[in-house]
């Protein structure tokens, strides 16, 4: 028997076989290893995306119209018919 098993009798752990009776049921415990082998980093085949992010532009509506010589509003981008 290794030295990390336990011995188990009416939920009290034995250190020995002096209080076992004859057909009393003895439970064998052994610790299991933990953290076994870990997984492997996932390789990517292709780049992530980068997301489309809307940049807010300040007074952008200035864009849209502008004021030639004369003092007059011209629209520099046509509307879609």
């Amino acid at each position: 028997m290794n030295s990390d098993m336990l011995l188990s009798h009416n939920g009290r752990v034995l250190s020995d076989l002096s209080a076992v009776m004859d057909l009393d049921n003895i439970y064998v415990t052994e610790p299991v290893l933990a953290g076994g082998a870990k997984h492997k980093k996932k390789v990517y085949v292709n780049k992530k995306k980068n997301k489309h992010r809307h940049i807010k532009e300040k007074l952008a509506t200035l864009r849209y119209y502008s004021v030639d010589g004369s003092g007059k509003v011209v629209r520099n981008r046509k509307d879609c018919p």
